[in-house]
């Protein structure tokens, strides 16, 4: 009994020190450094170049800033970053063209602004507060402003629906989240290698990797394999012409619900995600108020709560979409409540999108938006900001 207090002592001991480790050293880039890479999906195709901190940049970003410079940090997932977009039609490309060009809300003629592209696909708000700490406020940023994707950010944080919701995987984010993102995000330290392709398309579909989402969930390996054979046969088609993301077919067939989840918070595990991703946000704003940066945060919906134009694809890779709880805005809601109560200002996008009259506005199989899309939420925060000043 006294060796086993002793070991349990020992090891409590060696995570906190990994921890505190972590949280000194720079852990990761935003994404693979020195990047140079041809997207080349079914729907559009786009160029990605990253600097040596992974920044989707051209050149580097000095630590000392020209005289009169504000710099203002987008921070986020792939909205963030511009997934499907060159780079002049990104959300931090037309920010910087919209507050450059008017001399209103703040901005002089003798001072240049310069928005950052910090977005990081895949990623969610524990990345989005490191990133905060280990980039932005060493390079001084006098704005930050993160995208918090109502799609994913919640369960990226927190996942909802796993069989033992205390997995070891949730315990190391909520416990250790600086060694968790540095031992899960250990290959992005260094450049992408000299062989690799320069063209990169969607990855094949993966029997095995279904069985392990669907281990995750409790679900037997037979149970995910009657849940794929049911889908029908022109999803089967676009998988085999790699025309659709194998990934929304893996969520989709282990947790069919998550959707409906999302937008209303009515699951435990949804609503414990949340309350982590308020405690990210927290975080972020302690670290801007160290350096006195604004802190903006910015509410980006999930495609079907803007209107019903990708109900049907939704639904055919196998979500149980609900028309009503689809629409719903309880994660809307929640985190503008918790930024009243913070004091931090918040854009909520979902109202400005669904009048917004464009059409089409994401991808017909990519929730991902369209450059129409992404220039009119630029001009939507280009105009929050001017209020802000």
């Amino acid at each position: 009994m006294r060796m086993l207090l002793w070991l349990s002592c020992v090891l409590v001991l060696a995570a906190t020190g990994l921890e505190a480790f972590c949280f000194a050293f720079p852990w990761r880039p935003i994404n693979r450094p020195h990047l140079n890479r041809l997207l080349d999906m079914p729907e559009f195709q786009s160029t990605v170049r990253t600097n040596s901190l992974g920044l989707r940049e051209d050149g580097e970003i000095p630590a000392d800033k020209n005289p009169g410079e504000k710099r203002i940090f987008l921070v986020g997932d792939s909205f963030a970053f511009g997934f499907g977009l060159e780079k002049r039609d990104t959300i931090a490309e037309q920010l910087q063209h919209c507050l450059s060009a008017s001399p209103r809300g703040g901005v002089s003629p003798k001072t240049s602004v310069r928005v950052i592209n910090a977005g990081s696909p895949g990623t969610g708000p524990l990345h989005y507060a490191h990133c905060v700490r280990r980039i932005a406020m060493p390079l001084r940023a006098d704005t930050v402003i993160v995208f918090f994707y109502v799609g994913n950010d919640m369960e990226n944080t927190h996942e909802p629906y796993l069989a033992f919701p205390y997995s070891l995987k949730n315990r190391l984010k909520i416990l250790f989240p600086n060694a968790y993102l540095w031992a899960s995000g250990w290959k992005y330290n260094r450049p992408a290698p000299a062989d690799a392709p320069h063209r990169i398309g969607l990855d094949p579909w993966s029997t095995a990797t279904l069985h392990r989402w669907g281990k995750r969930e409790g679900l037997s390996p037979e149970e995910c394999d009657r849940r794929k054979a049911a889908l029908s046969p022109i999803v089967q088609e676009w998988l085999n012409r790699r025309d659709v993301n194998p990934a929304y077919l893996y969520d989709a067939l282990t947790h069919p619900q998550i959707l409906n989840d999302r937008a209303t918070l009515k699951s435990e595990g949804m609503r414990r995600a949340m309350q982590r991703c308020e405690v990210a946000v927290r975080k972020i704003k302690k670290s801007c108020a160290r350096t006195r940066a604004q802190f903006v945060l910015v509410v980006a919906p999930a495609s079907y709560q803007v209107n019903d134009e990708q109900w049907d694809f939704w639904r055919q890779v196998g979500y149980a979409l609900d028309p009503v709880e689809a629409l719903r805005t309880a994660p809307q809601e929640s985190l503008k409540r918790f930024c009243a109560k913070e004091g931090i200002p918040c854009l909520d996008l979902l109202p400005d999108l669904r009048k917004s009259g464009i059409h089409p506005m994401h991808y017909a199989r990519d929730e991902h938006w369209r450059p129409a899309t992404a220039r009119y939420v630029a001009r939507v925060l280009c105009d929050f900001l001017k209020r802000q000043k």
